[in-house]
């Protein structure tokens, strides 16, 4: 029986680190991962609130993220953590952000587009 309850389990907990892009919550983003030079509408933004202020999750599809603050005002962003900085460029009327091999685009105003 013991065994029954451990499969369940197992189970259950594979379902919830599957979720990947289905799972995320948030607002569709264009993203080019993994060093690619075209951009696809694969990743979501979601806004959390943190016990500092507003933090940005950008989920990957493939369950990855990236954690980002709000900084200036909403006018830009910083890496919440990790030793990668976030390399932020103004672009068609959003951000462009480059974090290592990876970028994703975020429209602007931030708080209206992380509440979608």
């Amino acid at each position: 029986m013991s065994m029954r309850i451990f499969s369940l389990a197992l189970i259950a907990a594979l379902a919830a680190c599957s979720g990947g892009k289905d799972a995320a919550k948030g607002t569709p983003i264009d993203c080019a991962l993994d060093s690619s030079a075209d951009f696809a509408r694969d990743c979501m933004l979601e806004a959390t609130a943190g016990d500092k202020g507003t933090v940005l999750v950008v989920h990957r599809p493939d369950g990855g993220f990236r954690r980002l603050v709000p900084i200036h005002g909403g006018a830009s962003v910083a890496a919440a953590d990790g030793a990668e900085e976030a390399a932020v460029t103004s672009k068609d009327g959003g951000l462009e952000v480059r974090l290592g091999a990876d970028r994703y685009r975020l429209p602007l105003p931030l708080s209206d587009a992380a509440r979608r």
